[in-house]
């Protein structure tokens, strides 16, 4: 991940920890998937959606406000029960969903799914963004391209080089020369 992380850092959107670290296999929770997705993708002022208040992020909850951004940019969503789970790890396929969804970058097709071993594992609320995701090489998978591991939780690593191929898409970096970056496949 470190073409991916490198070309963050250096353009400012992300930072390591007070030590100087990066922590890439550190697990990433809703909440700061929340706080990353509103500095990379600031708010415009023009999404007027109504936001859903969550049960479970109280007023002084120090990720409320980009929590609440996120799900008015159609980023994010919470659960049926109106919960939001600030600090259950985000899922790979969660992340994949909510880029997809809140760039609208559209929906694929269950066909440009066939470079992922494991179809089936893939949750049904998530095939259209996850083949959209596929289409436009969002996906990054290591070691192994053709695993996507849907439902494991997303790393600092992991979800830098989401993002950062989320930028590629909107011409904003430069695309990394990486075997790890997934290229759609469809049926022939």
């Amino acid at each position: 991940a470190a073409p991916f992380i490198d070309a963050m850092a250096n353009a400012d959107l992300i930072k390591g920890f007070i030590d100087g670290s990066f922590r890439p296999n550190a697990l990433v929770t809703r909440a700061q998937f929340a706080a990353l997705l509103m500095a990379t993708f600031p708010a415009t002022g023009n999404d007027q959606r109504r936001f859903k208040a969550f049960r479970d992020i109280p007023s002084n909850f120090w990720a409320r406000k980009v929590i609440y951004q996120a799900q008015a940019q159609g980023f994010l969503a919470g659960f049926p029960d109106g919960s939001f789970r600030p600090n259950d790890p985000m899922r790979r396929a969660q992340a994949l969903v909510a880029l997809i969804n809140g760039l609208r970058f559209g929906q694929g097709q269950a066909s440009e799914l066939l470079v992922y071993d494991a179809r089936a594992q893939i949750p049904t609320y998530a095939v259209e963004e996850i083949a959209m995701a596929a289409r436009r090489s969002i996906v990054v998978n290591h070691p192994d391209i053709a695993r996507l591991r849907p439902m494991e939780s997303i790393t600092r690593a992991e979800t830098t080089a989401l993002v950062h191929q989320c930028l590629v898409n909107l011409g904003r970096m430069q695309p990394p020369n990486s075997p790890f970056i997934v290229r759609p496949r469809v049926a022939s």
